[in-house]
């Protein structure tokens, strides 16, 4: 199960780059990476299937009201500086970083820009697990629902708990002002 899993995250984050770094065919590139990989029929739907789940639309687009649109201004207002939540993360190795999180970023985001080591291999694109946190339950049960996709990824990672999310699709409200999350062990 242990590699199974591993060469499922592999096999995503080469989708996932190979989508970006290539001009051909989608398909053509699925149909010869299933014949050179796969060596049985359960490994090819499997295959098939995280193909199928891994998403090109960046959860990053919803989280920001400002990616919608581009808003003018002129010099004559003030600019106003973005509201932001303290937010406490823990590396696996001890190292705690309170960061200020700006409210409508993804907390991947938020890690990146406060020099926080949290992989993030998919760009916060929902198709790998290593941007895996590991939520307080309090916390874990006011979050928004987890859809099938997010399970999905979850299921790939390493130290899967009963309160992991994937931090490219927790985005920062005031609600989770003074949350800590856990990067959790990665056992690769």
């Amino acid at each position: 199960t242990t590699t199974r899993r591993h060469d499922d995250a592999t096999i995503i984050i080469l989708i996932n780059y190979l989508r970006h770094k290539t001009e051909g065919s989608l398909a053509t590139m699925i149909s010869n990476l299933t014949r050179r990989i796969c060596s049985s029929s359960a490994a090819a739907n499997r295959f098939k299937k995280i193909v199928s789940t891994t998403s090109s639309v960046s959860v990053r687009s919803l989280c920001s009201s400002s990616a919608a649109a581009p808003v003018e201004t002129t010099t004559d207002e003030p600019t106003t500086k973005a509201e932001t939540v303290p937010i406490t993360y823990i590396e696996p190795h001890g190292a705690v970083h309170e960061v200020q999180a700006e409210i409508g970023k993804n907390l991947l985001t938020v890690a990146h820009e406060n020099n926080v080591d949290l992989e993030g291999a998919c760009g916060g694109e929902l198709a790998c697990s290593t941007c895996h946190l590991v939520f307080e339950k309090e916390v874990y049960d006011r979050l928004p629902e987890k859809d099938e996709e997010e399970d999905d990824m979850l299921d790939l990672a390493w130290a899967l708990t009963d309160t992991s999310r994937l931090g490219c699709q927790i985005c920062v409200t005031k609600e989770l002002a003074g949350i800590t999350v856990q990067i959790p062990e990665d056992d690769v």
